[in-house]
């Protein structure tokens, strides 16, 4: 009878321990992947904002700004060396994107949009189409594109699905793997401990 209550009492034991390591591991991965996939879509919304006004601080207008991005998404990605000496595109006249903290220029999609000062869009991203308006509410979510003390456009993030560069997906990889070792780990211990 004894030896009955004690095994209850062990699987018991160990159910809970189980249970906490997982539900705490499971939590701890959530938060991680949420604020990292944050952080990216911050890096990215400042990178994109400081690129757009460069281009339109260089060229005086949005004029040929779709192409741009449009030659830009076709282009390999390649690392800049220098980066407060950014090159320009071989055979092009389309300003040199500037440095983004990453190290390097904005070139896979991401979840932001271009608007010009009258609520057309200049570079879409599904769901929207070149040339759509965007409601004045919409815009309001957006953030302004400053020229010279003018807002000559607006950005706006339609979505929280950035593209991870390859480093940042081993991060995530990485810290995964930490978690499953560490609810593993306790797990070890709570049948120990029974």
């Amino acid at each position: 009878m004894r030896s009955s209550l004690t095994f209850k009492l062990v699987i018991a034991f160990l159910a809970i321990s189980l249970l906490g390591a997982v539900l705490a591991s499971a939590f701890a991965r959530w938060i991680t992947e949420q604020e990292f996939e944050r952080l990216v879509l911050q890096q990215a919304q400042t990178s994109f904002m400081q690129e757009v006004t460069t281009y339109y601080q260089t060229r005086g207008s949005w004029a040929g700004v779709g192409e741009y991005f449009l030659q830009k998404s076709q282009r390999p990605r390649e690392r800049n060396t220098n980066p407060n000496n950014p090159q320009p595109p071989n055979n092009s006249q389309q300003p040199p994107p500037p440095p983004t903290e990453r190290g390097t220029p904005i070139d896979v999609p991401v979840p932001i949009i271009l608007i010009d000062r009258n609520g057309y869009v200049l570079h879409p991203v599904p769901p929207y189409q070149p040339g759509e308006y965007v409601p004045p509410e919409k815009l309001a979510q957006g953030l302004p594109v400053m020229v010279n003390g003018k807002q000559v456009g607006t950005i706006l993030v339609i979505g929280t699905n950035v593209p991870l560069s390859e480093q940042e997906q081993q991060y995530i990889d990485r810290t995964n793997r930490a978690l499953l070792i560490s609810a593993l780990a306790a797990s070890v211990i709570a049948l120990l401990l029974g």
